[in-house]
């Protein structure tokens, strides 16, 4: 009965946030009809001047040109000198990325759309000769093919002549290669997918290896680096660096020295004033790789490698992100501080990189030349542009109107702001990487007591999941925000209660990821069908009851902490599939180790046939 009250005040309140949403959206909802509308049609409507949240991603720059790719779906293309914006289309649901293709007198761009799952190939606006008045310019982009792409594309890049693309898609953990036909003349180039490799975790970053036609994979949740041979797909190798949230990735000495953006959380530390303030607990850092040592399985990985922290006591550098290199002889690395609003600079040899202040959630780095530098400053839609001979920001340029953010949009920005915490060593995010997990275990007093670390829970698909924690110590997700900023994130002071108000309205929007077979289209129903028929048999149910797929309850699995504590509250198995490590503290490498090697809850062991149904049921869950 309990569980059946607090359903139904859980409904409730959801349809009032429901309603109130929509009454904020609802002047706003015709100019989204209008967007996807000339998405579908392929056009390119100028929609400069309407008020939204832009909020830019990713960065292209040419001689004289800035082009800027908006989550909102737009291409903004900006005069490089004196931040006008020349034009703005539609041309996705939601961008993610932006590349050249190929070199820049291919005159093309290329995008991925995260919603709608494609590549998009864009051609560069050029000019228009014998117009009245002389030479005129059309501006902006025009999109020439739509590709499909495996489910939630996120990253892409080229091969230096164009002639390929290579796409990483989160949870089909897949990366996919699209060829250029060879025909002539290049406009009117036909594509062909080349190959698609499966991989053990979700990609992000890519890196092309010209001299070795080979392709660095970054993971997007936690610390594996694969290689992927450029031509066939298949994986080189495969290496796992202590770390999570690998963002930003340049090459360095002519391709011998890969820079990568990380974070590193330290499951020994506690979540103590002492542990964070020093950077023990959460390290952000930028990590310096051989390549030689990259490829050799049998080398040492970190030998000639080192770290440079980005952060100190009582000046943390939550997320770091984007980067750029600049220059061949002392090269210039650039980096997105994207927690704590600024940019961290400097050379390889220096072991502290200098700080400056750009806008709020800078997420992407681009280099104009050695000397300007542009910032994308994603939550305050607006592009700073640095003087790196003057070391100051010089120019804020906005890239339009923008319309007063939701309940839950002013959520997202607390859940991605590093001030939250003590010095600005992390956000929410750091740990909950894109609402997901990094997979990691983290010591801190959600289960009251400390040396009893435990994994990091998705926080995808959360709403209408209560209580929350471990322990299910936490009834609702406000007070389980408010704890999380409080206890491990030791902010000072107390948490305002519209922050954790926000931040829960974020989070409830946050939907469960793709099952991964479902993701990769490899779905067998009857093989599923059987799958769901054991899950209740087996009493899987009495715990994950669907169609959340847990309970309110607490239970004795079988498994105790260091310090005794033997109930646990289920976690949703929606999304189970795409987790790194099962159970409460990792020990499980797979689903089928939770059901094997741990029988978790199961008074038999299962048959072959039944295991692989039952796996199939959570595959695609």
């Amino acid at each position: 009965m309990a569980r059946v009250r607090l359903n139904v005040e859980q409904r409730t309140e959801n349809n009032a946030k429901r309603q109130d949403g929509c009454q904020k959206w609802l002047p706003w909802v015709g100019w989204s009809l209008i967007l996807a509308a000339g998405v579908a049609r392929g056009t390119e409507a100028d929609v400069r001047g309407r008020p939204m949240r832009r909020q830019p991603v990713a960065l292209v720059c040419s001689e004289d040109r800035l082009y800027v790719a908006n989550r909102c779906g737009t291409v903004a293309t900006l005069d490089a000198q004196t931040g006008e914006v020349l034009a703005e289309q539609p041309v996705a649901r939601q961008l993610a990325a932006l590349a050249r293709l190929g070199n820049e007198r291919t005159g093309r761009l290329i995008a991925v759309d995260k919603v709608a799952h494609r590549l998009i190939i864009l051609e560069v606006l050029t000019r228009q000769r014998g117009t009245p008045g002389g030479a005129q310019r059309r501006e902006g982009v025009r999109v020439v093919e739509r590709l499909p792409v495996p489910h939630t594309p996120v990253f892409c890049v080229t091969d230096p002549a164009g002639e390929r693309v290579f796409v990483a898609s989160l949870w089909a953990r897949q990366v996919t290669c699209w060829q250029r036909a060879d025909r002539r003349p290049p406009k009117e180039a036909t594509w062909s997918e080349a190959w698609k490799t499966d991989l053990t975790f979700a990609p992000r970053g890519l890196v092309y290896l010209e001299g070795r036609d080979q392709l660095v994979v970054a993971d997007a949740f936690g610390g594996t680096l694969a290689l992927l041979d450029g031509r066939r797909g298949n994986v080189r190798q495969k290496r796992v660096i202590p770390g999570h949230q690998l963002r930003g990735m340049g090459l360095l000495e002519g391709g011998k020295r890969l820079v990568i953006a990380q974070q590193v959380l330290n499951p020994l530390a506690r979540t103590d004033d002492n542990d964070v303030h020093w950077g023990i607990l959460m390290s952000n850092d930028l990590r310096w790789l051989k390549l030689t040592a990259l490829l050799d399985p049998q080398s040492d990985l970190f030998e000639q490698s080192h770290m440079t922290p980005l952060g100190e006591a009582s000046h943390g550098a939550a997320d770091p992100a984007g980067l750029v290199v600049v220059g061949e002889d002392s090269p210039l690395v650039v980096v997105a501080l994207a927690g704590v609003g600024e940019i961290a600079y400097g050379h390889p040899t220096d072991y502290v990189f200098r700080r400056m202040r750009v806008g709020r959630h800078p997420t992407a780095v681009a280099a104009c030349d050695r000397c300007r530098i542009f910032v994308a400053d994603t939550f305050d839609d607006t592009i700073s542009v640095i003087d790196m001979n003057a070391e100051e920001r010089i120019a804020v340029w906005h890239l339009g109107p923008v319309r007063p953010p939701t309940l839950a949009e002013k959520g997202e920005m607390a859940f991605y702001d590093g001030h939250l915490s003590m010095d600005g060593w992390m956000s929410c995010h750091s740990c909950h990487v894109d609402g997901h997990t990094n997979g990691l275990l983290n010591d801190n007093l959600s289960d009251g007591s400390y040396e009893t670390s435990k994994r990091v829970l998705s926080l995808l698909g959360r709403a209408g999941t209560a209580p929350f924690a471990w322990g299910g110590t936490s009834a609702t997700l406000e007070e389980q925000v408010g704890r999380s900023i409080q206890k491990t994130m030791r902010f000072r002071g107390e948490v305002p209660r519209g922050t954790r108000r926000a931040i829960a309205a974020f989070l409830r929007t946050l939907e469960p990821p793709p099952g991964i077979d479902a993701a990769r289209g490899r779905v067998d129903r009857r093989q599923v069908e059987r799958g769901k028929a054991l899950f209740g048999t087996l009493g899987c149910a009495d715990c994950h009851v669907p169609p959340r797929y847990t309970s309110e309850e607490t239970y004795d699995v079988g498994l105790v902490d260091e310090r005794g504590m033997r109930m646990f509250n289920p976690p949703t198995l929606l999304g189970v599939s795409q987790r790194h490590r099962w159970l409460h503290d990792g020990r499980a490498e797979s689903l089928e180790e939770v059901l094997t090697r741990f029988r978790h809850k199961l008074e038999r062991d299962l048959e072959r046939g039944e295991l692989a149904d039952l796996l199939a049921f959570l595959r695609q869950l």
